[in-house]
């Protein structure tokens, strides 16, 4: 593959990125229970409170990061230290925590593809 080849590429799947999370926004609880992404014990009132303090908080100091981007594990070692960091309660973290894992459980269960399907 020469040059002007590989930079094609690299636009080409530049572009379907961008386009393809264009209209990706970070679920509500409500919409998660829509399509039928909780799991039967979930405690929504916890979704509904962690994904706001997320939210307002998180860009206070980053860009907002969504929870497929990371594994599991590494949101839960990093959760502690940016919570203190953000000056927030325990509380806070269970349900920014209860959040994040149920959003990465939606993704790998087709959240994404059925919200496509229906924005079509």
């Amino acid at each position: 593959m020469n040059k002007k080849q590989l930079i094609n590429l690299c636009a080409f799947i530049v572009t379907i990125t961008l386009v393809s999370c264009a209209n990706y926004v970070l679920p509500t609880a409500s919409e998660l229970k829509k399509y039928d992404m909780l799991a039967e014990n979930m405690d929504i009132t916890a979704l509904e409170r962690g994904r706001p303090v997320m939210v307002q908080n998180c860009v206070e100091c980053h860009r907002l990061i969504y929870p497929e981007e990371l594994p599991t594990a590494a949101w839960d070692e990093v959760l502690p230290s940016m919570i203190r960091k953000a000056d927030l309660q325990a509380q806070d973290m269970k349900d920014i925590q209860a959040y994040v894992h149920t959003v990465i459980d939606s993704v790998k269960n087709g959240y994404k593809e059925k919200l496509a399907a229906e924005q079509k």
